[in-house]
């Protein structure tokens, strides 16, 4: 799996999701939901139930990012890598959820101006689609929630 911040293409080959949502705020607003720990809090629960613990990010290309859920099992861990980072129009980077599919996965959000706020593009490469596009569906209807 490839995590190249200049390259946009996805081989059909590789198993990957991809969502296009609208959302109902600015770019910017949208492009730091994705970054900001007082916010990632109250959308990016992977079961729905959870609860972020810890958020760690170093907002920068090479950065790290780790964030710890509590869930009514255990604990649970997803982190990376910031590959690209150009606010407010993409954020790319490397994700790691054990929990939740084995090995490295590769994330690409674009975010464009829309009528009504913004339209995003999300792309993981890395998992298979029936695996993950309705946790990720769910997730980002709590951010639409969040930016209101």
């Amino acid at each position: 799996m490839s995590c190249d911040p200049d390259n946009s293409t996805v081989a059909l080959s590789e198993p990957y999701i991809h969502i296009v949502q609208i959302f109902a705020a600015p770019p910017e607003a949208l492009f730091d939901a994705w970054l900001q720990p007082q916010i990632l809090h109250r959308w990016m629960s992977f079961n729905g139930t959870g609860e972020i613990q810890e958020v760690v990010a170093q907002h920068r290309v090479g950065g790290l990012f780790w964030i710890r859920e509590r869930d009514g099992i255990g604990m649970s861990d997803r982190y990376g890598e910031y590959r690209a980072i150009d606010r407010p129009g993409r954020l790319v980077f490397t994700l790691n959820v054990p929990e939740h599919f084995p090995g490295t996965s590769c994330v690409t959000v674009s975010i464009a101006p829309s009528t009504n706020g913004s339209v995003m593009s999300f792309i993981q490469t890395g998992v298979r689609k029936d695996s993950l596009e309705a946790t990720w569906r769910k997730m980002f209807d709590s951010l639409a929630t969040v930016l209101r």
